[in-house]
């Protein structure tokens, strides 16, 4: 989110550190998982306040080869995946997480809403609304490609 691997760094730290600090906190009934993302979150959040910066995400540039690829494959699978990348940097940003928390995440509906601090009818508003516009904005390059 913040595009910074040193920012990125003191996030983590400050996560753990606010996660052994502040354990007894955690209410019973509440998932681990969703709990501690959401002091990760809150402490890139400061530094994004602290900083002045649009957080952003960024996939992993690691080109995925299988095993019958060839030179045009790998192209088209580059290409599509930097109109991805910058699809979703269009996203609003609340979009833009609730996405990513589902799809690349694996989080549920229940704990993106305890994470976020919304509930679950407004992630699923905000996956939603980020679905239809990213299938918006890909259509062109899908139908530019024949895909």
């Amino acid at each position: 989110m913040l595009q910074d691997s040193e920012g990125a760094k003191d996030a983590t730290q400050d996560t753990f550190m606010k996660m052994v600090t502040n354990i007894q906190g955690l209410k019973k009934g509440t998932a681990f998982k969703s709990w501690l993302f959401s002091v990760a979150r809150n402490e890139v959040l400061m530094i994004v306040r602290r900083n002045k910066i649009v957080p952003m995400e960024q996939f992993d540039d690691e080109t995925i080869v299988f095993e019958q690829s060839t030179p045009i494959s790998i192209t088209m699978q580059s290409e599509l995946r930097e109109k991805i990348q910058e699809a979703m940097l269009r996203l609003k940003p609340a979009y833009r997480e609730a996405y990513m928390l589902c799809e690349i995440e694996g989080f549920s509906y229940e704990e993106i809403a305890t994470a976020t601090g919304t509930t679950v009818s407004a992630v699923k508003s905000k996956l939603f609304k980020s679905r239809v516009a990213l299938n918006e904005m890909l259509t062109p390059y899908r139908k530019e490609q024949g895909l």
